[in-house]
């Protein structure tokens, strides 16, 4: 994300990358350390948006609401 981030610039949004993976099975905290890296190489400029790449269907409750809140805490333009 970070070279498509460098390469684009402010040309164009992009969004994505938080791993379903780690959603459905990882723990809150490794959630919100992903999405605060993810807001750290992607975000400058604005254009970022923070999403998963797919349906959350069996995704833990806790670590969405873990992504939701990193998002405010760390995504402050």
């Amino acid at each position: 994300m970070a070279r498509v981030k460098d390469v684009l610039g402010p040309v164009a949004g992009i969004g994505g990358n938080i791993s379903l993976s780690l959603l459905d099975v990882g723990t809150v905290q490794q959630v919100k350390d992903q999405v605060k890296q993810l807001i750290k190489e992607c975000a400058k400029g604005g254009g970022y948006i923070v999403m998963t790449g797919a349906a959350v269907d069996q995704t833990k409750a806790e670590n969405l609401k873990a992504m939701v809140e990193a998002v405010k805490e760390f995504g402050k333009y």
